[in-house]
């Protein structure tokens, strides 16, 4: 990401553990777990006035389950779920055979 920093430990060359991205003005920009370099668990982004923005929940680096969005000012703005994201044999999007 341009103009930001990261804290985080790498292993074999990958992302693993608690990972916090930060703007480039030191504001917390983001947070949440890598397991082998992929997204796992909960995730949570922030505005640059440090508000939270999304909390979400990722398994295998894919959005999973519920998310909440919220405004600058703290509102709510949406509460949601991410739809299952997977491949059929032939290797296009598609119900599950």
């Amino acid at each position: 990401m341009a103009n930001s920093r990261t804290t985080g430990e790498m292993v074999d060359g990958k992302k693993h553990g608690y990972w916090i991205t930060y703007y480039a003005n030191g504001i917390k920009r983001s947070e949440g777990n890598y397991i082998h370099g992929k997204k796992g668990g909960p995730w949570i982004q922030y505005h640059k006035n440090r508000n939270i923005y999304v909390e979400t929940f990722f398994r295998d680096d894919k959005h999973e389950g519920t998310y909440t969005s919220y405004h600058e000012n703290g509102n709510i703005g949406m509460i949601g779920t991410y739809c299952y994201h997977f491949y059929n044999r032939y290797g296009t999007k598609g119900l599950k055979e």
